[in-house]
């Protein structure tokens, strides 16, 4: 129940708190863009001020530079303190300061005083909500140890009623029961049978059963020779291996030695059939000479006609 008391009252100050933040930040915005929109003035050549074309910096320093750009004209400006400065364009220069801020009129000055009732209310907020959190804290404490207190006394009043009914002395009870009583309760057809064995019991004997006895010395010299014809094999089964890719080495130099070998037999035949016919292209006609075919066919074949069935 205390509990839920204290969370409503903690939700009730914390809704409280962020209503009067909500309030405060709404007037420090306000009080924040006009501190912004103070800016820099400068002197024309006509000897008016106007407003000057940059934004001034966040921290101004002396001999700090800044440059930017007005109508396409790049422009540089060196504060010479943090009141005055000199704004340099196509080698002329024009003196520049912050603008004189105007005098509050009347809704700044309420607006001022209510800002700092605002504050003032905030704060005297604030401190009733901690000073009811400090006050709900110190009554959970106190309720929380008024509980612990009475229920020691309660364990100290059961304690003394066991006591008064039981007595202080240890009891004894015996870890390991009697015989006789033992035997009076089991049946007596089981008291000289032997019971079923424990599993682990029955575990235990069959891996003693089922291990291995120890080497003798014919199996020493077996485990031995089995070692060496493993090495013998893995030896034998190397040289195999060596003698394959020596084998393969030699084959592959061989191929390039008789690819080269053909190369240069082919370049010396190219060679001599140019020097026996030449590098001209011969021309050969597709169609014979009529001539040679009237002297090749006999007189009388060139004119009859002959037709075959």
């Amino acid at each position: 129940m205390y509990q839920c008391i204290d969370l409503c009252v903690f939700f009730v100050s914390l809704f409280k708190i962020l209503c009067f933040i909500s309030v405060f930040a709404s007037t420090a915005v306000v009080r924040f863009s006009l501190k912004t929109m103070s800016s820099w003035e400068m002197q024309v050549s006509s000897g008016a001020w106007m407003d000057a074309p940059f934004k001034p910096p966040v921290k101004i320093e002396e001999g700090k530079k800044a440059t930017f750009t007005f109508q396409n004209i790049p422009c540089t400006i060196e504060f010479k303190s943090t009141t005055e400065g000199v704004v340099t364009a196509k080698d002329k220069t024009y003196n520049a300061r912050p603008k004189n801020l105007e005098a509050l009129d009347s809704h700044e000055a309420e607006r001022k005083v209510s800002q700092k009732r605002v504050s003032a209310q905030f704060n005297a907020e604030q401190m009733k909500v901690i000073s009811d959190m400090e006050h709900a804290e110190h009554e959970a404490k106190e309720e929380r140890k008024s509980n612990r207190k009475s229920a020691v006394e309660a364990m100290e009043e059961e304690r003394k009623s066991l006591v008064a009914e039981h007595g202080d002395a240890m009891r004894k009870v015996s870890s390991v029961p009697n015989r006789e009583v033992l035997q009076e309760m089991m049946p007596r057809e089981s008291q000289h049978h032997e019971g079923e064995k424990h599993p682990d019991t029955v575990k235990k004997a069959e891996m003693e059963r089922n291990s291995l006895t120890p080497l003798d010395a014919h199996e020493e010299d077996r485990k031995v020779s089995q070692r060496k014809a493993s090495r013998q094999s893995e030896a034998e089964q190397m040289r195999v291996i060596a003698e394959q890719e020596h084998a393969e080495h030699d084959a592959k130099v061989e191929r390039k030695s008789n690819r080269k070998s053909a190369v240069e037999a082919m370049e010396e035949e190219r060679k001599s059939l140019v020097t026996d016919h030449g590098d001209a292209i011969r021309k050969v006609p597709s169609v014979p000479c009529a001539d040679q075919l009237k002297d090749l066919v006999p007189k009388d074949w060139q004119d009859s006609h002959h037709t075959g069935n």
